[in-house]
């Protein structure tokens, strides 16, 4: 959740002197490595006990320049929303970098997740601040939506960590776990059943709530418990649901919504980047399941759609004209995501790459080129709107860039590539007037060139890293489109 207070950074820049240069090296609060810093996290972090159980509360919103908790009027100071993601963060954290720390964390805040749940799998999102539970508000009411679906990923990679931790801890998030089959079985009651064609498209009626983008969440956790337990009921739930994602998928090189998975099946208009963890879903389960449709379905998105972002622009959503604004956290950390899984479903080492670009965004790599992210301080900045950035940094945008930071710089390949900024793009005609190749040049700090070329000809967009000073020089004579950064 954002937090919408927007300052003009050239105005910023000028009252307050801040410096929102990429800072390069950094220790984090653990110790970790120069990029990842946990502290701004671990201020907007709440202990409590309730009902007798230690619990972590992720405060929602922290406004510039104090940094300050805000709380959400009429819906509380914590959500389940916010917390899971805030569990993914700390168990990666504990994976990466063995941070016992990191693994109470996230027993905490797993704690908060399992009180949230109700005995039918179901979830409440928001916490008041005399922590009852808000059983009424929109964004809160009972349900298995947005912030169910995110409970069972946290539950789901808490019951795989803690399977090796502390296994009676395991067995009580296992029980959570099977909670959820209740909601999920009756998604699936649909199955095989598709909605009616829309501009010739048909989406699948099976989907949890309807989304794909919710059933992305819910598949990812339902993988983590699969690792373990190898239950073939588990596999076979996932595997349709991948099928409701793969069918979610529509359009090519030049047809809305070029490869992407749309994210609702009552709105086959409407692609947004918020959430779609389609493509990483999709990865890891045809990896883990040896289901290679599935790991198609989520190189058609990244081949096309997403490299086709980063040879163009980045954007926030299709409907099915374009817009690039707002642009947040929440929007580039699934593309990472959809990208690092495809790399460890096929080993091409083009999508780390594209992982290492589409991560730049944080570090300065934008549209505005402003970093997003502070490795001094942890906080992630809550988004971008076209001259100007907010700095309010809420749970949502801190979390999602550690989500995406930890898994871009525990990859050998993509570090190399997160402090890359792109020239602005441009476009290269034949003799008789034609677009023929858009480009987007890339340049790392040590002035080393790479390019994401969108060809026409071919109907194909690839990455060819290391260009030579020729073939620079040739894509330098194109017309120049739009602003540098993504």
């Amino acid at each position: 959740m954002i937090l919408k207070t927007t300052i003009l950074i050239l105005a910023l820049v000028m009252s307050v002197g801040m410096d929102l240069r990429p800072q390069q090296s950094v220790k984090t609060e653990m110790g970790a490595n120069e990029i990842v810093n946990l502290s701004h996290l671990n201020h907007l972090s709440e202990h409590v006990i309730i009902d007798g159980q230690e619990m972590l509360l992720t405060r929602i919103y922290a406004a510039f320049p104090t940094y300050e908790w805000i709380e959400a009027p009429g819906e509380g100071i914590a959500c389940v929303d916010d917390v899971t993601r805030a569990v993914v963060v700390y168990l990666k954290h504990y994976e990466t970098f063995g941070d016992r720390f990191s693994l109470d964390m996230a027993r905490k805040g797993l704690n908060f997740v399992m009180y949230m749940q109700q005995p039918d799998g179901e979830f409440y999102n928001f916490i008041t601040r005399d922590h009852t539970i808000n059983r009424t508000g929109i964004t809160s009411v009972r349900s298995f939506d947005w912030w169910a679906a995110r409970g069972l990923w946290a539950l789901g990679y808490g019951f795989r960590v803690f399977s090796e931790a502390d296994q009676v801890f395991a067995a009580t998030l296992e029980e959570r776990i099977l909670w959820t089959l209740v909601p999920i079985e009756k998604a699936l009651e649909r199955y095989g059943e598709y909605f009616p064609e829309i501009d010739g498209r048909r989406a699948p009626a099976w989907l949890v709530a309807d989304s794909a983008g919710v059933t992305s969440y819910v598949v990812l956790g339902l993988l983590e418990y699969y690792s373990v337990t190898q239950n073939p009921r588990i596999a076979e739930i996932i595997n349709k649901f991948c099928r409701g994602l793969a069918g979610s998928r529509f359009g090519d090189f030049d047809a809305f919504p070029y490869g992407a998975h749309l994210p609702y099946a009552r709105d086959v208009r409407l692609w947004h980047g918020w959430g779609n963890r389609q493509s990483m879903a999709l990865a890891k389960a045809g990896r883990l399941l040896e289901r290679k449709e599935w790991i198609e379905s989520a190189q058609k998105e990244a081949d096309i759609f997403f490299l086709r972002l980063l040879a163009t622009r980045m954007l926030r959503e299709m409907r099915p004209h374009p817009r690039m604004f707002p642009q947040i956290a929440y929007g580039i950390s699934p593309i990472v995501g959809g990208f690092l899984e495809l790399y460890n479903a096929t080993g091409n080492e083009d999508y780390a790459i594209a992982a290492g670009l589409t991560a730049s965004w944080f570090m300065g790599n934008n549209v505005i080129k402003a970093p997003m992210y502070d490795p001094n301080t942890g906080r992630s900045f809550d988004g971008i709107d076209f001259a100007a950035v907010n700095l309010n940094s809420g749970a949502e945008s801190t979390i999602e860039a550690l989500i995406t930071l930890i898994g871009v710089t525990s990859n050998e390949i993509s570090g190399r590539y997160l402090h890359h900024i792109a020239l602005p793009s441009r476009i290269i005609r034949d003799e008789l007037g034609e677009i023929v190749m858009q480009v987007k040049i890339y340049v790392s700090p040590e002035g080393e060139k790479l390019a994401v070329v969108k060809c026409f000809a071919t109907r194909a967009i690839s990455i060819v890293d290391q260009i030579s000073e020729e073939m620079l020089s040739k894509y330098m004579l194109g017309e120049e489109v739009g602003r540098g950064g993504l």
